[in-house]
């Protein structure tokens, strides 16, 4: 079960910075597939960290990587 974007969150200008639009289907995080709750966890937790985040996402059945930097 993916991750579906639905909205632009609290933060819209952070969403569309990273690239991301709403109904993007989020498939993998920093090469981690997002097809169990757990891994998914894991995952966002391990993000916290991280100063740069890989995306593979579906957007209109095509499969797209958005690499972005979280650093401050």
């Amino acid at each position: 079960s993916e991750m579906c974007i639905r909205d632009r969150g609290k933060d819209p200008e952070l969403f569309e910075r990273m690239g991301l639009k709403a109904n993007d289907v989020a498939v993998e995080i920093n090469g981690t597939a997002l097809n169990d709750m757990q891994q998914a966890m894991m995952v966002m937790n391990e993000l916290r960290e991280a100063t740069q985040a890989s995306i593979k996402v579906e957007r209109d059945g095509q499969t797209r990587d958005i690499v972005f930097s979280l650093s401050q």
